[in-house]
């Protein structure tokens, strides 16, 4: 069974560089608007800091940054995953596609959900290199902040998951609601949260995204590494939520899955 997911990862990640290809100009147009949308939003920022005698320096910006790539990222994965089925099962060829596949369906959402991270992800790093650029800020990559993102990227991908069943279900109106939950979180990436409120609390518990966010900030700013991140347990429950949101969505996509197969709507949409 290994030796069929990997031309099956091939042939997504070459039809996704053709998409890519063939609609170039949408592609570069959104970064081009990504890139200009975030200094403004700075700027908005410092003149709200200012006019309330609050401090924006570059400490904030640096974080302001990192949560606004984290959510350029995070949001891509959660919006475009059901985006894919509902395609598919609007144009009549997500039945075909199943049918005729080698691998699991399980085995087919986890290819879609990494073939869509390699992009993200390269979006992301380019947007990186240009607000670095831009406001003269350093990034510091290390492995702590590298293993904080590739549990963000499984979490976004249980959330993922779930909205693609859920899409199978309840069709398109799915997918409007998992973007409008995306740039309601772009609030949240955009303000650098420094004390655990009970508001700040809940979302951590019901959104990875936000926690992940606070991580990569902590190990941004102090640069403690994982032995701060073990020893405050932090690490521990970002992993147990990243779990429970990666095998909830998968679960969650095979009971809709399942409901879909059994009243033949898979192939109607």
């Amino acid at each position: 069974m290994m030796t069929d997911l990997h031309p099956q990862l091939i042939g997504n990640l070459r039809r996704e560089i053709l998409v890519w290809k063939s609609y170039g100009f949408n592609a570069i147009s959104s970064l081009l608007m990504w890139a200009i949308i975030f200094p403004l939003l700075v700027a908005i920022m410092q003149n709200v800091a200012n006019r309330n005698e609050a401090r924006f320096g570059p400490d904030e910006l640096l974080a302001s940054l990192v949560g606004f790539l984290a959510w350029k990222m995070g949001a891509t994965i959660i919006t475009e995953i059901p985006s894919s089925i509902e395609f598919e099962a609007r144009t009549g060829t997500l039945e075909n596609v199943i049918l005729s596949s080698s691998v699991s369906i399980s085995q087919q959402i986890i290819i879609r959900a990494v073939t869509r991270s390699v992009f993200a992800l390269a979006e992301t790093l380019i947007l990186a290199i240009s607000m670095s650029l831009l406001f003269s800020v350093v990034i510091p990559v290390t492995p702590t902040f590298l293993f904080i993102v590739f549990l963000i990227l499984v979490g976004m991908w249980g959330i993922g998951f779930m909205a693609a069943g859920l899409t199978l279900i309840f069709k398109a109106g799915i997918v409007t609601i998992m973007t409008l939950l995306a740039n309601l979180a772009l609030l949240i990436s955009l303000i650098p949260v420094y004390t655990a409120g009970p508001l700040f609390a809940i979302l951590k518990a019901i959104f990875p995204l936000t926690w992940g966010i606070d991580l990569l900030r902590q190990e941004v700013q102090n640069q403690a590494g994982m032995t701060h991140l073990v020893n405050s347990g932090q690490i521990f429950w970002f992993l147990l939520q990243t779990a429970v949101f990666f095998i909830g969505g998968l679960l969650i996509f095979h009971l809709c899955f399942d409901r879909a197969k059994m009243r033949g709507e898979l192939g109607s949409y």
